[in-house]
């Protein structure tokens, strides 16, 4: 049986109170207004729908249910984003009011902002005892101007916070308690967090060696160790080998999401962008990425107050949780320096790209700020640092909401005006000028042309793309015997499979018409 200090542990009265705290009701009940405001908000300035993947999250969606076959088919979530923020769209996207203006993808992720709320201050509550630190640091989290953003949008981030989130409070209790069923719950919530982003599967690992340090100083047993962690990893890892098993039943490869050709980091990163095998700029680059999340004030008190926990004896393993989410960190550096991922920002770049990549850092942060307050020797000096930081939060999100949002609303706008989305915008407003005449199958691939039929108003069903399987390598042989009536291509894009394979077949030639050439798309009609 482990034993631990008995200052690590809560009393059973001050757990019970903490059970009954209605100011856990009130977090709630501020956050889901302070959702319903930003929804509203990004949603009058047309912003709900502004982020590149927004339209493919809804559309991957959709397809489930309405799809070139006809039927149900679950096979349509693909193989490399992680399905679970698809799935939980699932109820909302058949109808065509919430699936194109963005809240069918955008419900989930109001309701994580909520639990993420209510997690951040059940932690700082639970490793302070301070009300003043919980609510502070919970302000901080949810004030923020790019979260208050992200939660407004059919994203997976906020959905991946709230589970983060949860995993850490578990975890945290069952650090003071020994109670299994803690460690069940962390679990749990890590199974869905794994489902959702791989930045996950990343804090998990480091969350799993979080529990063995903790197991190590409470002098467990070796049996008893093994034991634990066994059952921690079989509860947490389960989604991960259920991932690994689907890609391996669907599509013959256990690891299709990290090697198929959707999921190569060419599709994203230049070889030639700055960062790659530069270790001093992805380093900077992660750093302003973070810093123009979370800001400098939020990034130095909230390290003070990271060190402060550790510092402390009775906060030393109890907050090891919470540290696990700083992995990231060095995940991010090492995939910006391999060429995995791409992360522009404007002190380095002439654009912004992924800069959200930063923005988790910030509920470590939140909860250090939490940590640092409740660490202040009196209460009225817990009182007056609490309010100074909400306040600082609160007019500087005000500030930046009144000069167009934060750095993660100006991402997207500066993505619309660019000729890329341009580009977009014109093969899209002349299917849907033409689209209701005729009707028809389109032929289009879905891989990097995500907004055409999205914007168009066409519905996904009536698209042979990737995702159709059999039907797909069908119509790239013969459209005409797939009934297609409308082709669309990428102007001289091997990439694109449309052009590859059918831009100089005899099929195109005989029984199709260019109707549209401009700014690199080509569209075809079927003769008569």
């Amino acid at each position: 049986m482990a034993t631990f200090p008995t200052e690590w542990v809560r009393s059973d009265a001050r757990t019970a109170r903490q059970a009954r705290d209605p100011a856990v009701w009130c977090v709630a009940a501020v956050a889901a207004l302070a959702s319903v405001a930003a929804v509203v908000f990004f949603g009058r300035r047309g912003d709900l729908l502004s982020y590149f993947d927004t339209a493919a999250h809804m559309t991957i969606a959709r397809q489930v249910l309405d799809n070139s076959s006809g039927h149900l088919a679950f096979g349509q979530l693909g193989a490399v984003w992680l399905p679970l923020p698809h799935l939980l769209a699932l109820p909302f996207v058949w109808n065509d009011s919430l699936f194109y203006s963005g809240l069918a993808g955008a419900f989930q992720s109001m309701v994580a902002y909520v639990v993420l709320g209510v997690y951040v201050y059940k932690i700082v509550r639970d490793l302070t005892g301070s009300l003043a630190a919980a609510l502070a640091a919970t302000v901080v989290m949810l004030g923020n101007a790019n979260v208050l953003y992200m939660q407004s949008v059919p994203m997976t981030e906020l959905v991946l916070f709230g589970c983060i989130a949860a995993m850490i409070y578990y975890l945290q209790r069952w650090i003071q308690t020994d109670r299994w069923g803690y460690l069940v719950a962390a679990g749990i919530a890590a199974d869905l967090g794994c489902l959702t982003r791989y930045e996950a599967w990343v804090v998990l690992v480091a969350a799993t060696a979080a529990v063995a340090i903790v197991l190590h100083a409470k002098r467990a047993t070796w049996r008893r160790a093994q034991d634990v962690l066994l059952g921690f990893v079989l509860f947490a890892f389960l989604s991960i080998g259920l991932w690994l098993l689907w890609n391996q039943l669907i599509f013959g490869n256990a690891l299709t999401f990290q090697t198929s050709k959707y999921a190569k980091p060419s599709n994203w990163v230049n070889q030639s962008d700055i960062a790659v095998g530069a270790i001093g700029i992805s380093i900077r680059a992660y750093w302003y990425a973070i810093l123009e999340n979370a800001g400098i004030a939020v990034i130095v008190a909230g390290s003070l107050g990271l060190c402060v926990a550790v510092a402390r004896k009775r906060m030393r393993l109890v907050v090891l949780p919470t540290l696990s989410v700083l992995s990231l960190i060095p995940f991010f550096i090492v995939s910006l320096y391999k060429g995995q991922r791409p992360l522009h920002v404007l002190q380095l770049n002439d654009n912004l790209y992924n800069v959200r990549f930063g923005l988790l850092i910030l509920l470590p942060l939140a909860i250090g700020i939490g940590c640092l307050l409740g660490a202040l020797s009196t209460g009225w000096l817990r009182r007056g640092g609490a309010a100074l930081a909400i306040a600082v939060v609160l007019l500087t999100s005000a500030w930046q909401f009144g000069h167009g949002g934060g750095v993660l609303v100006k991402e997207p706008d500066n993505w619309l005006t660019s000729p890329g989305a341009q580009k977009l915008h014109g093969v899209s407003d002349f299917l849907r000028s033409r689209y209701d005449e005729r009707g028809g199958t389109i032929l289009a691939s879905f891989f990097g042309n995500e907004y055409v039929l999205f914007w168009a108003r066409i519905a996904p069903g009536h698209n042979i793309n990737e995702g159709s399987f059999k039907i797909w390598d069908l119509a790239l042989e013969d459209p005409v015997r797939q009934h297609v009536q409308w082709i669309v291509m990428r102007d001289g894009d091997r990439t694109d499979p449309v052009y590859a394979d059918v831009h100089a077949s005899a099929a195109l030639t005989r029984s199709y018409r260019l109707v549209y050439r401009r700014l690199d798309y080509l569209v075809y009609e079927r003769r008569g």
